[in-house]
Order: C-alpha cells, then sequence, then structure tokens
C-alpha cells in the first residue's frame, strides 16, 4: 500500500505535538558528531551569514548555529514545538512554518540550512522531493544544505518490532519502577507497531517504514546513501554531496556504512 500525505502527516504530526515528546526535545542539548564537523569546516564561511534551523524541534541545534550567526531563524512544523523553543531561547526568531512551502522566505535568502535529527524523515516521498526543492531555492549560489537521513542499509530498516531493553536490579523499588517502564513501552509498542506497520513501503529506491522512534508511533523514510545522492542531484544539488558516519567520518567515494543514519552536505 502507498503511503500518501495524509498518512505520514497523520501519524508523525500527532506525535510531534504530544506534550511528553515536546517536553523530551526540550531538553535535548548535545552537538552530534556529524554536526561538530561540519560546524568546523564550514565556520569561516558562516560567521554572520543568515541561518535557516528547520525542524528546530526543542532548540538543540539553537546554541551552536547562534555561536555562528545571529542572523537566525528556526522554523517547526509543529506549533508546540515553536511555543517551547520561544520559551526555552526568549528574544530568537522562531517561525511556525511547512519545509515543503517555506513562503515566508525569498530566493537566495540563506547561506546554510540545516535540517537535523533525520527530520527530512517524517515526510512522504513527494513531500521528501517538495522540501529539497525549496531548500534550494532558499538557498544562495554555493550555500550549504546539511541533513541527517534513516540509512536504508542499518539493522534497523528490517529489525521490525523490538521490545525496549530492561536492566535488572537487586533494589526492589527500582525493579518495580523498571518493571513498569517496561510493560508500559512495551505494550504500547506492540499496539502501535500492529496498527502502523500495514502502510510500510519498502522499495529499491527509498523506504516507509512504521520506526522504534517514540514507540512505534511513527513512520519514517529510509535511503541509501547511493540513493540519496542521486536524489539531492535530481533535485539540482551540486555533484561531489559528502556524507559522513555517526562517528564525523566522511564517507568518501566508494565507502558507505551500516549506521542507523547518515549526516549529507550539500552544496547549491
Amino acid at each position: 500500500m502507498a503511503v500518501g500525505k495524509s498518512v505520514v502527516d497523520d501519524v508523525n504530526g500527532g506525535t510531534m505535538h504530544d506534550a511528553g515528546v515536546v517536553r523530551r526535545y526540550g531538553q535535548a542539548s548535545e552537538v552530534t558528531a556529524p554536526e561538530r564537523v561540519i560546524y568546523a569546516r564550514l565556520r569561516g564561511e558562516l560567521l554572520g551569514q543568515p541561518l535557516l534551523d528547520l525542524g528546530v524541534g526543542g532548540g538543540r541545534t539553537v546554541p551552536a548555529l547562534r555561536a555562528l550567526s545571529t542572523d537566525y531563524v528556526g522554523v517547526d512544523y509543529s506549533q508546540a514545538m515553536v511555543d517551547s523553543v520561544r520559551r526555552r531561547f526568549p528574544g530568537v526568531r522562531f517561525e511556525h512554518g511547512d519545509a515543503r512551502a517555506l513562503t515566508a522566505f525569498g530566493d537566495g535568502q540563506f547561506a546554510f540550512v540545516l535540517f537535523s535529527c533525520n527530520g527530512l524523515g517524517m515526510i512522504g516521498h513527494a513531500d521528501r522531493l517538495r522540501c529539497l526543492a525549496e531548500v534550494h531555492r532558499v538557498l544562495r549560489p554555493g550555500g550549504y544544505f546539511a541533513f541527517s537521513a534513516h540509512n536504508q542499509r542499518s539493522p534497523d530498516h528490517a529489525a521490525g518490532l523490538q521490545l525496549p531493553a530492561f536492566e535488572l536490579t537487586a533494589h526492589p523499588v527500582k525493579l518495580g519502577v523498571r518493571v513498569a517502564r517496561f510493560v508500559k513501552h512495551a505494550a504500547l509498542s506492540a499496539y502501535n507497531h500492529r496498527r502502523l506497520h500495514v502502510h510500510d513501503v519498502r522499495t529499491p529506491a527509498y523506504s516507509i517504514i512504521n520506526d522504534r522512534c517514540h514507540d512505534y508511533a511513527t513512520m519514517l523514510y529510509y535511503i541509501s546513501l547511493t540513493a540519496q545522492r542521486r536524489q539531492l542531484e535530481a533535485c539540482g544539488y551540486a555533484p561531489a554531496i559528502e556524507a559522513f558516519d555517526l562517528s564525523g567520518r566522511a564517507l568518501g567515494p566508494g565507502a558507505d556504512t551500516t549506521d542507523s543514519s547518515i549526516y549529507y552536505l550539500a552544496r547549491k
């Protein structure tokens, strides 16, 4: 069964508006290894330049990007996320918007666009292509687009339903809490997977599958390194698209990884 925009949006949009999910995203602050590599590499070109942070969520990416430039705007399609990040970073510009239609921004407005946390994978295939085209439009010539994407070659792609981890302890109170937490998340995972995995799409070019993220309450897009590079070039990005594994190691010609996701750096 093909996954239309309505299925993916209904599932993922509902999850990203959940108060518990919003709260967890608002607690994140770490910079990933690929992001550190990319920021260090582009620092000289991005200092003081206009930056667009798509899928800003709870604001994990805000401090590092604003250390490069205060000409910054964060966007998220979840109003709950926007409200949360505005409280966390008062005085910083955040907008409620959709990466598939960046109508608030002009052609060639940004030197750098970031879409982190596999946010690009939370929309369907046709919408993904629209997003890539919109980012290309708002980038200035020579501007950069950095984003992460789930890897079709990772074990997660074929894993199916996996129960949450459980760690034994001799402490009776802690054990009771852990058992209750395990039962809750295992039940949610089984319920969500049963109702959503029937919408899975698996093709050689890409997959959209019911992923374990948020107790299997998401439908996420997976794509291989080779296919993602081809997709970006077809959308008008320059050849020689760079990629990095989760350790920040560059994936040059002929290299690949089975990491759960891959970071990409494309140029207009």
